[in-house]
């Protein structure tokens, strides 16, 4: 279990490093290059992952109030995926320190949540 920790300790970091070198070099490809959202081409119905890219461009910038504008759950999983790095470092550490929930009824929960809020963004 110490390695699966480590592993995720030591990757959870480097990708979001590396993410956030590369994404400037993105955001100008993507400028010209990138396609449209299918979804929301032909059903005019945002996606869960409509306005990602802004959302992530705006947090690289230091603007959280437009990440929440531009798509809510990108700064969410961002803070789910600390919590999981966070998790993992104090299981590395010996610490008995939950800051996920692990139970299944909170992750239905969470579940419900986010495909309330893809209904209603859309409404």
């Amino acid at each position: 279990m110490k390695k699966k920790n480590l592993f995720i300790v030591i990757l959870i970091p480097a990708l979001l490093i590396l993410g956030a070198v590369l994404f400037p070099v993105y955001e100008r490809f993507a400028a010209s290059h990138i396609l449209p959202c299918f979804i929301r081409m032909f059903t005019g119905i945002l996606c869960p992952g409509c306005g990602g890219t802004h959302a992530l461009s705006a947090l690289l910038h230091g603007d959280i109030i437009t990440a929440f504008k531009c798509n809510a759950l990108v700064p969410v999983w961002l803070l789910i995926l600390f919590g999981v790095w966070l998790d993992n470092l104090f299981a590395l550490l010996g610490k008995d320190i939950k800051i996920i929930p692990t139970s299944s009824r909170i992750r239905l929960t969470a579940v419900g949540i986010m495909v309330l809020y893809v209904i209603l963004r859309n409404l």
